[in-house]
């Protein structure tokens, strides 16, 4: 419980750092779209030594199913940053974040949890 709300917390903070981020990459000149393939070069390499050390426990169906989601991730995060360069902010953020309602009605559908008040 205490985890899910600390996650919750960070993906807020996340989205408004990588907002002020690509902000700051635009107001600069620099090429917003090699600022997020820098981000998600820099991310990968930290997250090898993990990979490399867990290697036992992986199959390849899960690597397989984690560069997919990886490639679609990499995907969002430059339209994302795409839009935020080339809009306001607000109706962008708006948009990103009615994910959690997405969310909730997909777990509503297909593993038939119902959100209650806690």
């Amino acid at each position: 419980m205490v985890l899910a709300i600390l996650f919750a917390i960070l993906v807020g903070l996340s989205g408004t750092t990588n907002t002020l981020a690509c902000q700051y990459t635009t107001y600069t000149g620099f090429d917003l779209d090699q600022a997020t393939y820098d981000c998600n070069g820099m991310v990968g390499l930290l997250l090898l030594p993990l990979c490399i050390y867990y290697r036992e426990t992986y199959t390849l169906g899960d690597y397989v199913v984690s560069t997919v989601s990886n490639l679609f991730i990499t995907l969002g995060l430059i339209l994302y940053a795409r839009a935020l360069s080339s809009g306001s902010a607000g109706p962008v953020q708006a948009i990103e974040n009615s994910k959690t309602i997405v969310q909730t009605v997909m777990a509503i559908i297909f593993l038939g949890q119902i959100p209650n008040t806690m």
